[in-house]
C-alpha cells in the first residue's frame, strides 16, 4: 500500500474538503473502505443544511502512483465522466484537485 499511518486522512482534513465542495454542509461519519490497492478510499456522509444527506467516496492516490503517473486523478476523474457520458453505471465524479494542496500524500 502506498500510504503510511501518517498520511492517513484526518477528520479534519476532510472536513476542510467538505467544507470547500459544500460550504454549507456537515461531515457527519467516515469511514475506509478496504480492498483497493491503488488509492486510500475513504466513503462519508455530509448533511446539506435542507437536511438531506449524502453519501460520497474519496479517492486518493499515494505518492508511489503519482510517481507512474502524475496525472492519475485526471485520468481517472476524465474516465469518470465518460463512462457518464455514454450510460455506463459508473459515479459521478464531483472534483478533482490536481494540486494535491488540500490533501498532500
Amino acid at each position: 500500500m502506498p500510504f503510511t499511518q501518517s498520511s492517513v486522512l484526518s477528520p479534519q482534513s476532510l472536513s476542510r474538503l467538505v467544507a470547500r465542495l459544500f460550504p454549507r454542509a456537515r461531515l457527519l461519519s467516515a469511514h475506509p473502505l478496504t480492498g483497493g490497492v491503488s488509492a486510500q478510499v475513504i466513503a462519508f456522509v455530509i448533511e446539506h443544511p435542507d437536511g438531506t444527506t449524502q453519501k460520497l467516496v474519496l479517492r486518493r492516490h499515494g505518492e508511489t502512483d503519482y510517481k507512474q503517473n502524475p496525472r492519475i486523478a485526471n485520468d481517472e476523474y476524465k474516465l469518470l465522466q465518460i463512462l457518464q457520458a455514454v450510460g455506463v453505471p459508473a459515479p459521478k465524479p464531483i472534483d478533482l484537485d490536481e494540486s494535491r494542496e488540500l490533501l498532500p500524500t
